[in-house]
């Protein structure tokens, strides 16, 4: 089996989660090792739906479009509370700060 291909996306707002959700549903899953980087210390939400959590009308439970556990399942491993603070293309590098520590990684 051919080594599988990296796919890194920044950023976990919807945008981001309907790619990775459209790769898989391609096959990606077993072509793309998948990593996902996100501010937020949690998985997607429908940030449309948030204004209702905060009015009420709607439980914050009920606007997680890919809640944690999904990641794992898909076998996407998620770097979720980092944010990525500086990337190069050519060098295929990211630096990502959590806390106060900063990382780098490759792809």
């Amino acid at each position: 089996m051919a080594e599988k291909q990296k796919i890194v996306v920044v950023g976990n707002g919807m945008a981001g989660a309907r790619f990775v959700e459209e790769v898989l549903s391609l096959g990606g899953q077993d072509q793309y090792d998948i990593t996902v980087f996100g501010e937020e210390p949690y998985g997607n939400y429908n940030r449309i739906l948030l204004s209702g959590v905060l009015a009420g009308t709607h439980d914050a439970k009920d606007i997680f479009i890919n809640p944690l556990p999904w990641y794992e399942e898909n076998d996407i491993t998620l770097h979720a509370g980092v944010r990525v603070i500086a990337s190069t293309e050519s060098r295929r590098r990211l630096t990502a700060r959590a806390g106060f520590s900063c990382h780098t990684t490759s792809w």
